[in-house]
């Protein structure tokens, strides 16, 4: 039996942790209206917000697009709570995240897990049963240095949601 196949409840969050070695680093949903999701947020005590316009590439449909996102380091303890919302093009998990993704449409975008090495972590998920996704590398987040490679691994079956590896190239 493959790892997709043995999860469930609460223990879905177990085995990603599990293959990445840590827990998540970042939970991150889509939004329709960022400055609207701020407010909101805002107003039931999420004051410190983090923004950045992200410009990135999908490597493997060779598409680019732009995100606005919102951070927020206050939701819960060691989690980076980000939201987001699409300027240009398509994100790499609109086609996967159920029509979630669009300007109109909002949810679960990810649960994210930063990692040192992107390849084996990767390859970790790879061995127990789940497929890359996307592979991105970020042109430029609100004109710094920062460039990260983020792989997108599908396991939405097994977990309910996408995992996004997260590594910082610069």
């Amino acid at each position: 039996m493959d790892a997709r196949n043995k999860v469930s409840g609460i223990g879905r969050l177990s085995l990603p942790m599990e293959i990445c070695g840590e827990n998540p680093d970042q939970l991150a949903f889509y939004v329709s209206d960022i400055e609207k999701a701020v407010a909101a947020y805002t107003g039931i005590g999420l004051s410190c917000w983090y923004r950045d316009r992200v410009c990135a590439v999908d490597l493997i449909r060779q598409q680019e697009f732009v995100v606005d996102l919102a951070f927020n380091y206050d939701f819960l303890p060691g989690i980076e709570f980000e939201i987001i919302s699409i300027v240009e093009g398509e994100t790499v998990q609109i086609p996967y995240a159920g029509g979630c993704g669009n300007r109109d449409q909002t949810g679960l975008s990810h649960i994210g897990f930063h990692v040192e090495d992107i390849s084996a972590a990767s390859g970790r998920f790879e061995d127990s049963g789940f497929s890359l996704m996307s592979r991105v590398e970020t042109i430029s987040h609100s004109g710094t240095d920062r460039l990260y490679r983020y792989d997108f691994m599908d396991t939405r079956e097994a977990f309910g949601f996408i995992t996004k590896l997260i590594m910082r190239r610069v």
